[in-house]
């Protein structure tokens, strides 16, 4: 699972941020992927990301959006926004995206389980502005 995922991090624009997706056991024996990385703002950069993609024609209908566990691994990173950012089958061909917000929970180590609602999802956009689809 975890091999399937890309890193793609502000290295692009000349950025020192990093970021990796990672196979990992949990205590209780179940495999997990987790995203570990680094936001940077040297150099003018600030993102760090992973990427995958499922395949065309995935029917979602059954769903209402995505959960992600998620924890925070620092003083900096508890209680952060970040973002969530999906494309269809439509998107990736025009270069539009979808972003949701998320954020961590703000207890250091602690789990939490969040919901993104594929309603929340409801602003295409390019580049970091609106389009019209």
């Amino acid at each position: 699972l975890a091999g399937r995922w890309r890193s793609l991090n502000d290295g692009v624009m000349g950025g020192v941020s990093d970021g990796v997706m990672r196979m990992r056991m949990s205590d209780s024996g179940e495999s997990h992927a987790t995203f570990e990385g680094t936001v940077r703002l040297e150099n003018n950069g600030g993102f760090s990301s992973v990427r995958t993609s499922f395949g065309s024609g995935i029917d979602l209908s059954q769903f209402s959006g995505f959960y992600l566990d998620v924890r925070p691994g620092d003083d900096a990173s508890a209680g952060k926004e970040y973002l969530l950012v999906v494309k269809d089958d439509e998107a990736m061909t025009t270069q539009v995206n979808f972003k949701a917000k998320f954020c961590t929970g703000k207890r250091l180590g602690a789990w939490e389980r969040v919901e993104v609602p594929f309603a929340a999802f409801d602003r295409p956009e390019r580049m970091g502005r609106a389009v019209m689809r």
